[in-house]
């Protein structure tokens, strides 16, 4: 009883080094990771190792919980579904198939199908959904439900006998019961993050020495404290023993804190398992101790109200805790104080959280239609790529994401197809102002062509009042030009050597007729003037003037 853990943590790190190449612990972390940041493939070495070790680690009897690997097992299945059929599932968003694979997963191994989907939407974010996931989390934890019934069974994991009817009373007690739970679940954050760190630090050997120790010891004290079968491992054998009468309150105070402290030194040996099932256990207790501090006859309300306000604390998924009290005990009637107290847990949680690859919720528009419909309604080409950055600081590494105000939208680079195919824009940067580029998403009522480029400064508008007609050349897309002025009225024609003043603003082009008169005229009055100028010199400079003046009598200056 007390080697067998230590065997097997010892059993799995061996096979992580070798089967699985080297890859660490993690299963539910690897599907929240997977969620947030586009890229990697979850198979190869590191698939089978994890698996492989999970299953001799729980086997043995550490501390931990099934739905962890089975949320890998089932993200991995989505995942590799995807990927090898790049023709039918290519160009959706990477995430759908991966939160389909993790729903059923977790609806196959708790027999739980809404709280497979909802825990596979809701565990990614605090405070939020991800609501472009539901359908697929639908359909993948239905079908893991029903093939998992029809292999073992439907029977509820922890089947509640007697009434189970709930008094005004009762529900005030479970908001006490809610804080307390949630004290408990932000102690056992700040516990779970420092195993965490110690699972990295010094050797090998010694970490497993500490580890093992620590496990067979939290073994020998729940299996005397509950002599009772399903204790280790998983425990959901716990679970089913607080929900029984005459219960001591030494003996759950002792499991309580024997179970906390098996799987913190599990997790701190390197053991691949999921911390779920801990949280229901550990909930279960505390909600039973708590029943009998306040002196309650019922057996089944504060198990039942403890496992909701842990849970849901602990993983920062109330809705899931809820719906999964409802489900596993076939009693619809705990979902009000499971509510209560999963609320009253959820605001003493603060923003402590067993993993550490949650996001904190994402910045919703005013306008919520613009995350659903309004994403990837382009007009033109009827789709529409995005990358950005939530309101945390999530990577934009990944597609499919809607343009939310308060994140760092992405800028379009809108590039001219060939001639007769539609524009199709990509996104390739970050901006601060959304309005431009959501107007760009939705097409803004108005048709584009030619060729955008606009990589830096804030977005500009890229369409005119009416529409772009033909291609427009490279570089900025530009409004219509206006149209060319009318050209100058032509002047009327000029008489035979007449002159316009500058102020008319109307030069006539010299009539070559005109001016061969004029000359002939000119060499006719020099030969008269040289005539007269030999008879009479007075005259002749008279004469001479007066055919330079350059204002003749006849001169119109109108």
């Amino acid at each position: 009883m007390a080697i067998g853990p230590p065997l097997g943590l010892v059993a799995a790190h061996f096979i992580l080094r070798t089967v699985g190449g080297g890859a660490t612990p993690s299963t539910s972390d690897e599907y929240l990771k997977r969620f947030h940041q586009e890229g990697g493939v979850l198979g190869g070495k590191p698939f089978r190792g994890r698996v492989l070790a999970s299953a001799v680690a729980l086997g043995t009897g550490n501390m931990l919980g099934l739905e962890g690997p089975a949320i890998y097992l089932g993200a991995s299945a989505g995942a590799t579904v995807q990927r090898r059929l790049p023709r039918l599932f290519g160009r959706i968003d990477h995430r759908l198939l991966l939160v389909a694979g993790a729903a059923g997963g977790v609806a196959a191994v708790f027999r739980a199908p809404a709280t497979g989907a909802i825990f596979a939407i809701e565990s990614p974010y605090q405070g939020d959904l991800a609501h472009s996931s539901l359908l697929p989390a639908l359909i993948g934890a239905s079908t893991g439900y029903v093939t998992f019934s029809l292999l073992l069974g439907n029977e509820p994991l922890f089947p509640v006998e007697g009434a189970t009817d709930v008094m005004v009373p009762q529900l005030g007690i479970a908001l006490l019961v809610g804080a307390v739970a949630g004290l408990v679940a932000r102690w056992g954050a700040s516990a779970l993050a420092l195993a965490k760190r110690l699972s990295t630090r010094g050797p090998d050997w010694r970490r497993l020495l500490l580890a093992g120790t620590v496990i067979s010891a939290t073994s020998v004290a729940v299996r005397l404290a509950a002599d009772t079968p399903g204790v280790l491992g998983p425990g959901y054998g716990l679970v089913n023993w607080a929900l029984e009468d005459n219960r001591a309150i030494w003996a759950l105070v002792i499991i309580l804190i024997a179970r906390n402290l098996g799987t913190a030194a599990s997790v701190a040996g390197g053991v691949p398992g999921g911390l779920f099932v801990p949280l229901v256990v550990a909930g279960a207790l505390l909600g039973r101790l708590c029943g009998e501090l306040i002196g309650t006859e019922s057996t089944t309300l504060y198990p039942v109200i403890g496992i909701a306000a842990v849970l849901g604390a602990g993983y920062r998924v109330p809705l899931a805790a809820v719906m999964f009290v409802a489900e596993t005990t076939g009693r619809p009637g705990f979902v009000v104080p499971g509510l209560l107290a999963a609320v009253a847990a959820e605001l003493m949680m603060g923003s402590h959280s067993f993993t550490a690859y949650q996001k904190k919720a994402q910045l919703v528009s005013n306008n919520r239609r613009s995350r659903g419909a309004g994403r990837g309604s382009d007009p033109l080409t009827g789709e529409i790529r995005t990358v950005g950055a939530d309101a945390d600081g999530t990577p934009p590494v990944s597609t499919g994401r809607p343009v939310v105000t308060g994140e760092q939208p992405p800028v379009a680079e809108v590039v001219r197809p060939p001639v007769g195919e539609p524009t199709r824009p990509k996104l390739v940067d970050q901006r601060n102002d959304t309005s431009e580029i959501q107007q760009l998403a939705t097409g803004g009522g108005r048709q584009v062509t030619g060729e955008v480029r606009h990589l830096t400064g804030e977005m500009k508008p890229i369409t005119g009042q009416g529409q772009i007609e033909g291609p427009a050349p490279v570089g900025d897309a530009k409004l219509p030009e206006r149209e060319p002025p009318l050209p100058p009225a032509a002047p009327p024609p000029a008489l035979p050597g007449e002159v316009l003043l500058p102020s008319t603003r109307q030069w006539l082009a010299p009539d070559p007729d005109a001016d061969a008169e004029a000359e002939a005229a000119d060499a006719e009055a020099e030969a008269a003037a040289d005539a007269n100028a030999q008879a009479d010199p007075g005259a002749g400079r008279a004469t001479d003037i007066g055919a330079r003046d350059p204002f003749p009598k006849d001169f119109d200056a109108e």
